[in-house]
């Protein structure tokens, strides 16, 4: 199949939501140079014919119908129906088409495609590693996990595909990539939440905290506000379907309680070689750490100071989802509030939260 012959069906099953959502209008939008014809499915049919026109593309209620005639079936379903979409979806995929799905576990589905996938079906595992609150794919991290089940020349062209549309597509096994993300998203996922809930078993008021915040603290509070406020099922799906993710929770838990009899214990001595061998071992790292906390500090700060200096003074800015842009007057800031005149019509203002905005 060439991905840039005279059409090219495209079907996302689960393509009315999230990160289906979110490539039918990425693939969508790269017609200029490819004639996509894209089909999305979902249980939804209201959901469905209201993606249809915001879109463009098709809608079918039917899995299977949608499949049938696609060059290309990407499974965009949450974790825990991707086992059984692919064998409702795999086995009327046809041959000469490529079969794709967007989990962030990859050897179950792998092996599930394989199995239920016909002979000249090339089986692609895929994981972006991004949600669709991004407003592009460049810079974003894609993984591809090809099988042996899978035609050459069909990888290459999907990989050159995502590369020159900016992503850093990564390749490599279902079983490495399940290694490496058991701590990537298992081990990070689990410490944020875990913090959070820390904090509310504590009564700590969030808000308030802020007012007396280190820049660490601030990160941590922005990481934690970040991960908890995503969808619960699929964070929930990330931790209790990668089979790795159990010994990554004890060895952190255990190492949590090691560093807790050594305080309790008020053994400086062990706690600062542990400290230092930690530090060790992450060698160069720290320094790169060091930087780029400093750096994402700097530029919240920075920003901060040019809104402040700007009050009264007309200013552009731009929303960080959806590029649109504002112009006007900065009349003030109240915690984390600009109020913004309109220069169009004095009595006109608006109220925008200061942490969705990027200043121009």
């Amino acid at each position: 199949m060439d991905l840039k012959r005279s059409k090219i069906s495209v079907s996302i099953i689960g393509g009315t939501d999230g990160l289906g959502k979110w490539f039918a209008k990425f693939l969508k939008e790269k017609n200029d140079n490819f004639n996509f014809e894209i089909t999305v499915t979902g249980r939804n049919k209201e959901k469905g014919s209201a993606v249809s026109q915001e879109l463009s593309v098709n809608y079918c209620s039917d899995n299977i119908n949608a499949v049938e005639k696609a060059d290309i079936v990407i499974i965009a379903v949450p974790i825990s129906h991707t086992l059984s979409v692919i064998e409702e979806v795999a086995p009327h995929v046809p041959k000469g088409s490529i079969l794709m799905d967007m989990t962030s576990v990859k050897e179950k589905p792998s092996l599930k495609m394989i199995e239920f996938t016909k002979k000249g079906v090339s089986v692609i595992p895929t994981h972006p590693m991004f949600g669709p609150s991004v407003p592009s794919i460049a810079e974003q991290v894609v993984i591809l996990t090809p099988v042996e089940k899978c035609d050459n020349k069909h990888f290459e062209r999907v990989k050159e595909f995502l590369e020159n549309a900016g992503a850093k597509v990564i390749v490599v096994t279902p079983q490495q990539h399940d290694e490496i993300i058991s701590v990537i998203q298992g081990l990070t996922h689990f410490v944020h939440i875990s913090l959070g809930s820390t904090l509310r078993e504590l009564g700590v008021s969030i808000k308030d905290s802020r007012n007396f915040a280190s820049p660490i603290y601030e990160m941590m509070i922005n990481m934690v506000g970040r991960i908890v406020g995503q969808n619960a099922n699929l964070y929930a799906d990330i931790q209790m379907n990668n089979d790795r993710v159990t010994n990554v929770h004890d060895t952190f838990i255990n190492e949590c309680i090691k560093l807790r009899d050594t305080v309790a214990n008020k053994d400086k001595k062990a706690f600062i070689e542990d400290m230092e061998l930690t530090s060790a071992y992450f060698g160069e790292e720290t320094k790169k750490g060091l930087y780029y906390s400093n750096k994402a500090v700097n530029a919240i700060v920075n920003e901060n100071m040019a809104l402040k200096e700007s009050i009264g003074k007309e200013i552009t800015l731009k929303h960080i989802y959806t590029g649109k842009i504002y112009n006007g007057i900065l009349n003030n800031i109240i915690d984390d509030k600009l109020i913004l005149k309109d220069l169009k019509n004095d009595k006109k203002e608006y109220e925008l939260n200061i942490y969705e905005f990027n200043l121009l």
